[in-house]
């Protein structure tokens, strides 16, 4: 636990943005402690991304505001030590392109993962960090089910990394990830391993820092091996199963076949959205009646969108995904009323399987349809979390959506590139101006006075230029 003088000191940190930390002149560690925090958060980082390129995220969570920031490997290791009176620090276990944290900007594939919650399992529970390696060890490594951790993390759980030699982002290659990537996490699914923690823009915790929850600092465990795997070999010694209808060709005909329905889709995205809401509200549903539907419909939504004409979903393959969900929430529901949500499913899900061979007019698709508006009055979904959700929005978000789409469409149309206004246009123009006379080494009553702007409307901009990271 953290000592009262170390909750004082946190407690008067203001929750500012990871790009005001990172930017502000490079510290000094001033004691061996701060100093061995250091080489710990440099050592993860040179395993995970040494000699990259491409950006990294870089991300903290502080009094429930969570930031991040995307910066290069080099530039991170100079001006890490300023993070170090910071809790809860997280890194990308992937690369980027681009200064966006997207699956469509990843660059490469750098890492497979798994985050292991062994404490939420009552038989695990009073598990030291190294016993329940050892045990993992023994019934897992070293029977060959799966390879042995380039890298093992402490924090509130384990962090199992294996690192993959280059591997670049491809159709077919994200596709292969996401596959050997969902076969790790189900080989340790026994032990704890978190169903969530399965997306390729992942951020996971930094060792060298603090865990907010548990006062203790996160560290590397034991002599990491660094060894880096070929994802190809991974797929081919342990026989992980790779669907070829998934696997694009060049033939459209061939991959027309196995394209998913729009029901499909718009049901991926709602079980994406469920996941999305129980992060948002940290893991904690009060109601009693919303952890129940949301149990309800997230099995529903399971169900639907892994059976397909080949496979069907078994009973207890929804009851395990569900009961993994339920053990990730801080008031989880009680083994015997979790098994209450099996009845209508299931006769949802028998319903499904006899009519998957039959076509439907639209707006006749089989199964309870329920409507986005169903959902938010039962899960009490608030207008705040719905701008962050994909599909499960009102009418009155949607409409807000497609106005603003249309406003972007219609500048463009009328020539302002990327949809900027003229008044837009010419703040960036002012922003790129500055930034040039930067970099001739001006100050800002120079810039100011060879810009014709007064001196307050500089530093307006230098706040925003700080926070891009545009210098």
């Amino acid at each position: 636990m953290k000592s009262s003088k170390t909750q004082t000191e946190n407690s008067n940190h203001e929750s500012v943005h990871i790009t005001s930390i990172i930017n502000k002149t490079i510290s000094i560690p001033s004691n061996n402690q701060e100093i061995e925090r250091l080489k710990s958060a440099q050592k993860h980082l040179e395993l995970l991304h040494g000699g990259t390129g491409e950006y990294i995220c870089i991300a903290k969570k502080e009094n429930d505001a969570y930031s991040q920031f995307m910066i290069k490997y080099d530039d991170l290791q100079k001006k890490l030590c300023n993070l170090l009176n910071r809790e809860n620090i997280y890194i990308s276990q992937n690369s980027f392109s681009s200064k966006k944290r997207s699956n469509q900007y990843i660059q490469n594939f750098n890492a497979l993962y798994v985050d292991l919650d062994y404490y939420k399992n009552q038989r695990f529970k009073n598990f030291t960090h190294e016993k329940m390696d050892r045990l993992i060890k023994k019934e897992v490594f070293s029977k060959g089910k799966l390879p042995l951790p380039s890298i093992k993390i402490k924090s509130g759980g384990i962090q199992y990394i294996w690192l993959l030699k280059n591997y670049p982002n491809s159709k077919n290659n994200g596709f292969i990830w996401r596959t050997a990537e969902q076969y790790f996490i189900n080989a340790l699914k026994q032990y704890g391993s978190n169903l969530v923690v399965q997306d390729s823009v992942r951020n996971l915790r930094l060792a060298g820092f603090a865990h907010a929850g548990t006062g203790e600092t996160t560290n590397i465990m034991g002599k990491p091996t660094g060894k880096r795997y070929s994802i190809e070999k991974i797929n081919k010694n342990y026989k992980i199963p790779i669907p070829k209808e998934n696997i694009h060709t060049k033939d459209r005909t061939a991959t027309s076949l196995h394209r998913k329905s729009p029901f499909i889709k718009i049901n991926e995205n709602r079980l994406k959205d469920l996941h999305r809401l129980i992060e948002l509200r940290d893991f904690s549903l009060i109601e009693y009646h919303c952890r129940k539907c949301l149990l309800h419909f997230m099995r529903y939504l399971f169900i639907i969108t892994t059976t397909t004409k080949t496979k069907n979903v078994s009973a207890e393959e929804s009851f395990q995904y569900i009961k993994q969900i339920n053990s990730t929430l801080k008031e989880p529901l009680p083994k015997n009323e979790l098994k209450d949500t099996i009845t209508a499913v299931q006769s949802a899900r028998k319903y499904l399987i006899g009519c998957k061979h039959m076509k439907f007019k639209k707006g006749e698709q089989p199964g309870l349809n329920f409507k986005n508006e169903t959902i938010l009055n039962m899960l009490s979904i608030s207008s705040i979390e719905e701008k962050k959700l994909i599909t499960i929005t009102s009418e009155d978000e949607k409409k807000y959506r497609i106005n603003l789409n249309n406003r972007i469409k219609t500048r463009e149309k009328d020539g302002f590139k990327d949809g900027l206004t003229m008044r837009q246009r010419k703040k960036q123009h002012n922003i790129n101006g500055i930034i040039e006379y930067i970099k001739l080494g001006d100050n800002q009553k120079e810039i100011a006075d060879k810009m014709c702007i007064s001196p307050s409307l500089i530093s307006k901009y230098m706040k925003i230029i700080n926070e891009l990271n545009e210098i």
